[in-house]
């Protein structure tokens, strides 16, 4: 990894924020020395900055479109059912109600990032766990070692690893995990270039195109002069598992751990639920009505954003809150304290959703998908996710803690690119009558 020597300044005002990340951004860029180790496959949208960033950035906008936003809604909501009837087959065969829930939501932002991102169906709580066979122009995977479901995981918890041992090391060390590892990423990589494939000879026969993240891209590749390498799109699809997988399963299992100790907050998210849309399947256009489960997923971000700060590095000597801040210094936008500043939230460290009901008090107060020109590209994807799995599983069951659990370890949080529940998480789904 990169080890600075320069200096660094912590900000943690909204104001100052805003003139980093928005009117001087052409003076504060991304310090993109700082991302090699989540380049397996080479430079992306979230590793590159000016002309190189704008060309990623322009070819990439047209795979987040409201096509692809109403496919995020049908998947998460399918998926959802299918969790539901692995939590029952655990309920009958256990005789317990209690739920993995960190592991059942990294499935179902596994599922959700395959099919809308990439075309490709799973379906991780069958009995097996295995990847289900795919539909037309589907991907090989018999000649592969691992599933496209088993890779997908693979590259999205041991990036650490791979940039860190040694390509000949992986492939010579008798070690199951370097195996693992080399597969993982090996195979991967052999998946996307056979979608990327498959995806650019759909472009030529309109009514195979399909409303996928990649699909989209490479169609308007096929009508645009700004066009990316096959390696270049290789490198941001991993980006797009890298940034949309993990974060969402982790916010969302926050989410859960919070409303398990407010059933306050679960009566009202689930009153919400049921007059919207009582006990048929959810559409797109349910997400505008549905406010407080979007108000519980802020809250949610607010108190435990993915990514803690926002790094900056200035091209040259700058003027910042009156002080003279000189070139080459590394500027942390600290996301986690800005988001429990009592100034502009009161009470910070309590969960309350209402909060977001109004305006935030101020553009760079709440920035949980970063701001400015670098906002994440993929924030209404996630929102949209978040939003609908929450009121699939509020609208099904009630949670609560199991007895004996010492919330303040519930909370405890590791961090490396995004912070995580460390301990995982197990609540208690009681089915609602």
């Amino acid at each position: 990894m990169h080890r600075q020597k320069n200096l660094t300044v912590f900000i943690n005002d909204p104001d100052l924020i805003k003139e980093i990340t928005i009117n001087q951004r052409k003076t504060c860029l991304k310090p993109v020395e700082m991302y090699k180790f989540v380049e397996p496959y080479g430079a992306s949208v979230m590793t590159t900055e000016g002309p190189e960033w704008k060309k990623h950035r322009k070819v990439l906008n047209p795979g987040f479109t409201q096509e692809n936003l109403r496919m995020v809604t049908d998947i998460a909501t399918d998926v959802c059912d299918q969790m539901f009837q692995r939590w029952e087959r655990n309920r009958e065969s256990n005789s317990s109600d209690v739920v993995d829930i960190l592991h059942s939501f990294i499935g179902v932002t596994l599922a959700v990032i395959s099919g809308a991102g990439f075309g490709q169906v799973l379906d991780p709580f069958s009995i097996n766990n295995k990847s289900s066979k795919k539909s037309s122009g589907s991907i090989n995977e018999h000649k592969h070692h691992v599933s496209f479901q088993d890779s997908m995981e693979i590259v999205s918890y041991h990036f650490i690893a791979k940039f860190w041992i040694p390509s000949i090391v992986l492939s010579l060390y008798p070690s199951s995990f370097f195996k693992k590892v080399k597969y993982g990423f090996d195979d991967f990589k052999s998946y996307l270039e056979e979608i990327i494939s498959i995806g650019k000879k759909e472009t030529l026969q309109p009514e195979k195109k399909g409303g996928s993240v990649l699909s989209l891209l490479l169609n308007a590749q096929t009508n645009s002069k700004v066009k990316l390498t096959d390696q270049q799109v290789l490198a941001d699809s991993y980006m797009l598992l890298f940034a949309g997988h993990e974060t969402t399963a982790g916010t969302l299992t926050w989410a859960m751990a919070l409303l398990s100790i407010h059933p306050d907050v679960q009566d009202k998210m689930y009153k919400e639920v049921v007059e919207v849309l009582g006990d048929r399947k959810p559409t797109y256009s349910d997400y505008d009505k549905l406010k407080y489960c979007l108000c519980v997923f802020q809250e949610t971000l607010r108190l435990y954003p993915a990514v803690v700060n926002i790094p900056k590095k200035t091209q040259c000597e700058i003027t910042l809150g009156g002080y003279k801040i000189p070139k080459d210094t590394y500027l942390n936008c600290h996301i986690y304290s800005v988001h429990r500043n009592p100034k502009y939230w009161p009470e910070p460290t309590k969960f309350k959703p209402e909060r977001f009901e109004d305006n935030i008090p101020h553009l760079c107060s709440f920035m949980p998908f970063s701001v400015g020109p670098r906002k994440c590209i993929g924030f209404q994807f996630a929102k949209i996710q978040a939003v609908f799995v929450l009121a699939m599983v509020i609208r099904r069951y009630s949670f609560s803690v199991q007895p004996g659990t010492d919330i303040k370890k519930m909370f405890e949080a590791s961090l490396m690119m995004t912070i995580q529940p460390k301990n995982g998480l197990k609540l208690i789904a009681t089915p609602r009558k």
